[in-house]
């Protein structure tokens, strides 16, 4: 078909065949003339609601009344085009046509809008014959609306604040609407609202559990139900935190002696809204002793602190586990925290500062009180006490507290010549004192006074009884004899109880001889009296350490006798169970010496350790460097003093005895000496002896009173003045402290030759 250049075909519709051609006519051809046609308007008015179903198209009818007509079309004249919201068809039966306009969105911008088109004929040929224009109008009316972005925000269950308040502007000019929501938690007002206006939303969490939830508030026309907008709302309630400040809880303190309160603090992430807790404390070892000072109450954001206490009567030392749980009722939901609580109780102990003592009586001197300390071994001095004698002729202090001394005093009147023993028990009157201490005393009533005698006897090793008159001397080889330090007379023979024997050392109640086995790497525990042998104990290396020195100790930490070897080695001598813990210094050390409350081991080469038996993590010893004293590399001797104040030692190169502060750690004292220094032995009553291999000297051996540091006497080892050797560790006492024995090499550095027995002065 042609058409006129400035026509624009937007369809096309075939009529009947066989009309005669015409002209075309803007406005209207005549009817009868080429191309005449009837319209039955010129204009369609739409008016629609933003958004919504598009209005029911509208047909206008065209009647051809013309000749020569093939073709009815529409189009749009001088290059318009037809808009994207208008719909035209033409369908015709024969002569008889519609136009049919339709609105194809009404998703467009609200506001007036017009398109004019031309409905016409055309020939065969595609003239135009005859046209008409035809001009649709559509009016586009806004909707409502609700201005503003979706609302979100997050609430805390249980929490002060459950309610919001939110304002929303709705724009909905000349018109009436209500608004409603989809969500129980949303709230509008009710009734009809007119035009713009704010709408007052109200958001309540109050009842609502712990979870995310999605709702929509809808504002819509009462005159037209698709005029309507809406806007999401989401909330997020969460559960609130209950939050513990401690992860664990320790009471009695890292080592068991604190009394002190441990603090519970725990906060609830609620606001300042409180909600009611409870505290249930529960033990699981040890009984009920787990105590919280409140069960219950409220909490909020601002916390709670209560405090824990272990209620430990009755109790015995030992570490004990619990638990704590805290409870927290939010509404519906139920929060609770649980912490491991921990309760370390440090045993109460009695310890004595000697588990034997010697005395004496002889024409020329007595020996008949000794002042015993009774201490706590954690520092305790206000733990009650009291002591009892079973021999009428041993009378003791009755009673005093910790940090106190029981004193011993005898009266051998009537007594018979030779050793009486008596025991003296010492108790507490504290419920919690867990031990009971003993002091075996021997009394050595002589009817002669003692003289100094030596032996010819070849002696490498002595031990010296700490109850009886005894020094149990061994050459090396398999047996033992023990000697009277008065009359120097052999009184006891252990025949074959060790292949080879070594370093030898005392129980503390004098009762048995433990003897180093050098070839079975061993320690033999001896009875005292009968020389049975009651126990063997293995010392072999560890981790294939080879025992250099060959020191052997018996002392008591925490009350309890211990044994130390040579291998570093330690055992329970109550239940013959070997320690986990090791003191490592013995595997080097020729000689060991323990102070008088057993809390002190000191080794020949200067090496200082602190033992401490404990009742926590399921008990044993606890082995520590204490200090370390100043030598010269020699292998000698180290003693702590008789009132557990000073450690001496003798190491050769320094030509005199050092002295140590066990409470400071620093030198603080100078005994003065010769070379060259290899014994030292410190006794009960304050006196220090030193001895030196001084091969030419007259004298080597010096005397002292230990807390003046003043000289008390010089001996010789031998009965020779020169030409002698004092063996290294070659210096014993008796118990009573007035006899000293020395172990002397005669006729070259190793061969032993004497043993000589001398009287020591008084102390002052």
């Amino acid at each position: 078909m042609r058409i006129a250049a400035k026509w624009s075909c937007v369809v096309l519709a075939v009529v009947a065949a066989g009309c005669s051609s015409g002209s075309s006519s803007g406005s209207g051809p005549r009817p009868g003339a080429p191309g005449a046609f009837t319209l039955s308007a010129n204009s369609a008015s739409f008016s629609v609601l933003q958004g919504t179903t598009p209005p029911s198209s509208v047909s206008l009818s065209l009647q051809v009344t013309g000749d020569g007509v093939t073709y009815v079309g529409a189009g749009y004249r001088n290059g318009q085009t037809q808009p994207s919201w208008l719909g035209i068809t033409i369908p015709c039966q024969g002569r008889s046509c519609s136009v049919v306009v339709s609105i194809l969105t009404t998703s467009i911008a609200p506001g007036q809008y017009s398109s004019t088109f031309a409905v016409g004929t055309a020939d065969a040929n595609g003239n135009v014959l005859a046209s008409q224009d035809v001009t649709v109008t559509l009016t586009v009316a806004p909707r409502i609306a609700i201005t503003g972005t979706a609302y979100a925000s997050t609430f805390t269950y249980g929490g002060t604040r459950t309610q919001d308040s939110v304002s929303l502007a709705v724009r909905a000019p000349g018109r009436d609407w209500t608004a409603s929501t989809d969500a129980s938690w949303l709230r509008v007002p009710t009734g009809v609202q007119s035009a713009d206006a704010t709408l007052a939303v109200s958001v309540d969490v109050s009842g609502l559990a712990p979870g995310k939830y999605q709702g929509r508030v809808s504002v819509t026309s009462t005159a037209n139900a698709q005029d309507t907008a809406s806007l999401a709302f989401s909330v997020e309630v969460t559960a609130p935190v209950l939050s513990v400040t401690q992860t664990a809880i320790v009471l009695g303190g890292a080592d068991g002696l604190s009394s002190a309160p441990q603090p519970l603090t725990f906060t609830l992430g609620a606001g300042s809204a409180g909600h009611p807790f409870t505290v249930e404390p529960t033990t699981a070892s040890g009984g009920s002793w787990l105590v919280s000072s409140a069960t219950s109450g409220t909490v909020d954001a601002a916390g709670v602190t209560l405090q824990l206490t272990a209620n430990d009567a009755g109790m015995i030392g030992g570490t004990y586990t619990g638990q704590v749980k805290v409870t927290v009722t939010v509404g519906e939901l139920v929060l609770a925290k649980t912490l491991p609580v921990t309760f370390n109780r440090e045993a109460n102990l009695l310890v004595v500062g000697a588990a034997g003592v010697g005395l004496s009586s002889s024409p020329s001197r007595s020996v008949l009180s000794r002042a015993v300390p009774v201490v706590s071994p954690t520092g305790r001095t206000d733990v009650p006490w009291d002591a009892t004698s079973d021999q009428a002729w041993l009378t003791v202090t009755s009673s005093g507290v910790t940090g106190q001394a029981v004193t011993l005093s005898a009266d051998p009147t009537g007594l018979a010549a030779g050793t009486h023993f008596a025991t003296v028990t010492v108790v507490s009157s504290d419920p919690s004192v867990e031990n009971t201490q003993t002091i075996r005393v021997g009394l050595t009533v002589l009817s002669a006074s003692p003289v100094d005698t030596s032996l010819s006897i070849a002696a490498v090793h002595a031990a010296a009884s700490p109850v009886e008159p005894i020094v149990f001397l061994n050459n090396g080889g398999a047996d033992v004899t023990g000697y009277d330090v008065y009359a120097a007379t052999a009184v006891r023979t252990f025949t074959g109880v060790v292949a080879a024997a070594g370093a030898m050392a005392m129980s503390g109640d004098g009762k048995t001889l433990f003897v180093y086995d050098k070839t079975n790497f061993r320690v033999t525990a001896v009875d005292a009296v009968t020389g049975s042998i009651l126990k063997q104990y293995v010392s072999t290396p560890l981790s294939g350490t080879t025992p250099y020195g060959g020191g052997v100790a018996w002392f008591q930490p925490g009350g309890s006798p211990t044994l130390v070897t040579p291998s570093s080695r330690m055992y329970d001598l109550a239940t013959g169970v070997e320690h986990t813990a090791r003191f490592s210094a013995a595997i080097w050390a020729q000689s060991l010496a323990t102070s008088p409350d057993s809390a002190y081991v000191a080794a020949d080469f200067g090496s200082v350790d602190k033992v401490k038996r404990t009742a926590l993590a399921g008990g044993g010893l606890v082995v520590s460097d204490a200090f370390n004293g100043p030598v010269s590399g020699a292998d000698g001797q180290a003693c702590i003093s008789g009132d557990g104040q000073m450690a001496y030692f003798a190491s050769g190169g320094i030509y005199q005895f050092p002295g140590v502060s066990v409470v400071t750690h620093t030198q603080t004292q100078v005994l003065p000496g010769a070379a060259y220094p290899n014994s030292v032995i410190c006794l009960w009553n304050g006196m220090v002896i030193g001895g030196t291999d001084s091969y030419y000297d007259a004298t080597d051996v010096w005397i002292y009173d230990g807390p003046t540091g003043r000289e008390l006497a010089r001996r010789s080892s031998s009965s020779k003045a020169s030409y002698r050797a004092l063996l290294d560790r070659g210096l014993a006492a008796s118990a009573d402290g007035t006899r000293l024995v020395t172990l002397v090499g005669l006729g070259g550095y190793f061969t032993p030759g004497e043993v000589r027995f001398q009287t020591l002065p008084t102390p002052p």
